[in-house]
């Protein structure tokens, strides 16, 4: 029977070396990733590795004007100008024109139509995957603006509005609805069932569904916040409208008398289940008996469809019915589950000026004073450089209505010296402000949420990359290009797919979800 060699000094001593010699290196990984996740000199050691797939999909001349990326990240149309100064598109390699100017360009959601709207020769023409229709008149000022090109979200259906002989109409497909003095707002339902638009004829402003015109008003109100209109609980359309000097927000055939002026609300939204809306209003000061119960300035107001009461409460930055007003608020966001509502808001403190980003939730709205969070301070600069810039205060829910990501420009923050010179921070909040993570970088954009809310992906870039970008995903980022466009998840959240660019090149980038 053969005996196993006895342990020596040395052989005793091996193992522990080895042992002692892992928990080392362990330890020295663990320290790196840290290191990695939060510093943003070392994160040039991103490498290809990041990226499980990547495919060229255009390379498009240097002398390219405009170009436009498919919402699946398979294609891209760009614009070029021809030798006598014309303008040019190419769509999947064939080239189209030449026109005086090329307007816009809209790709259908599910990526498969291609629309563009043209001038030539003083017409206008539309063209839908290369078939051309019109002409008609001159385009005139009230629809020069990218946007008047609108398909419904399952791609079947395309809208737009022309100027006729001084009047407007709206064609849906090849269905003509006018004349109107004026259009604006298209939206289509997001079952792709129904249009809907505002319009007007002899002073008198109404809504148009399918045709279909609504109740006339004195007015509806046009926000520069907010949409103007928009679909609420799947085919209501909803919007605000003044009538012999009263106030209402009108769900569906539902009326809703506000006690406040319109000229005060700067922005409004309404749930997802058609029950609840909320509003941002400018509120003069309430005094009662002497007592100051409402200073002057902006709220956010909200409250219930079925309810007697106009609202259900003021909010302010330290809850309902507050003392102190907000100096502007804006991105009101309810959650999917219609539950909670996400709104940046600026108050000027005492000491000096912060936004915060406020979540709150309404279960009970008979107490809304209970679900009240008071939200987290950022310090701007200036002040006021939030209100109305998108680039930087991005706000989205998880689809399971539990996280809640947004954006925010923070100046001098003690808690994050490191951005003294001006960071940007992602904070996600899980369970409504329970558990929250920071990533700072130099700038974000396009946040995303995976469809089961466990992911989160965006935009990201650091002046250590000689301003190139980088997707993050989860906290970690990806490798970095020139350029990256229109981050997404498949249905199935098993990858994520985005346009990056480098030089001439387009490429499809797909990461595996692991």
């Amino acid at each position: 029977m053969l005996m196993p060699p006895l342990p020596t000094d040395k052989n005793k001593l091996l193992p522990l070396f080895l042992i002692f010699v892992v928990i080392i290196g362990l330890g020295a990984f663990v320290v790196y990733k840290s290191f990695l996740r939060v510093t943003p000199e070392t994160k040039q050691a991103i490498t290809s590795s990041n990226a499980s797939k990547v495919e060229k999909i255009a390379s498009i001349p240097q002398e390219a004007g405009r170009f436009y990326i498919s919402p699946d990240n398979s294609r891209v149309v760009y614009e070029v100008s021809s030798n006598e100064g014309k303008d040019l598109l190419i769509v999947d390699g064939v080239e189209y024109g030449p026109y005086d100017e090329i307007i816009e360009v809209v790709f259908s959601p599910n990526s498969r139509r291609t629309a563009w709207m043209v001038e030539r020769a003083n017409e206008m023409y539309v063209v839908i995957n290369g078939k051309e229709k019109g002409p008609y008149n001159s385009r005139g000022s009230e629809y020069d603006f990218e946007g008047n090109l609108i398909f419904s979200p399952d791609g079947t259906h395309l809208a737009y509005e022309v100027l006729e002989n001084n009047n407007f109409f709206v064609f849906v497909d090849d269905n003509k609805e006018g004349p109107y003095q004026a259009v604006r707002s298209k939206i289509f339902s997001a079952n792709s069932q129904k249009l809907a638009y505002i319009a007007t004829n002899q002073g008198e402003s109404f809504v148009v569904v399918n045709g279909s015109r609504k109740k006339s008003y004195d007015s509806i109100e046009k926000f520069l916040q907010s949409e103007d209109l928009i679909f609420s609980s799947g085919d209501k359309p909803s919007y605000i409208v003044r009538q012999d000097e009263e106030t209402y927000l009108v769900v569906g055939e539902k009326e809703k008398v506000l006690l406040v002026d319109n000229d005060d609300i700067t922005t409004f939204t309404v749930s997802n289940d058609g029950q609840k809306f909320a509003y941002v209003a400018y509120q003069e000061e309430i005094s009662r008996k002497g007592l100051l119960l409402l200073k002057k300035g902006y709220y956010v107001a909200i409250g219930s469809l079925e309810s007697e009461e106009d609202i259900d409460g003021y909010f302010g930055p330290y809850g309902v019915d507050a003392l102190w007003a907000y100096s502007t608020a804006w991105n009101l966001q309810f959650s999917p589950n219609s539950q909670q509502l996400a709104y940046f808001a600026v108050y000027e403190g005492e000491a000096f000026p912060k936004t915060y980003i406020s979540a709150f939730t309404i279960r009970d709205l008979n107490n809304p004073a209970g679900t009240f969070n008071t939200g987290h301070p950022y310090v701007f600069e200036p002040p006021h450089a939030a209100a109305g810039s998108e680039s930087y205060n991005e706000l989205i829910w998880s689809g399971d209505s539990q996280k809640l990501a947004y954006s925010v420009k923070a100046f001098g923050d003690e808690s994050y010296r490191e951005f003294d010179i001006g960071g940007l921070f992602v904070v996600m909040d899980t369970e409504v402000n329970q558990t929250e993570t920071r990533t700072g970088y130099y700038n974000v954009k396009d946040l995303v949420f995976s469809h089961d809310g466990r992911y989160l992906a965006y935009i990201a870039e650091e002046p250590s990359y000689d301003s190139k970008q980088f997707v993050v995903l989860n906290n970690e980022p990806k490798q970095a290009y020139e350029k990256i466009y229109n981050p997404y998840f498949t249905e199935d959240d098993n990858y994520l797919i985005y346009v990056a660019r480098n030089g001439d090149e387009f490429s499809r980038v797909v990461e595996e979800i692991k």
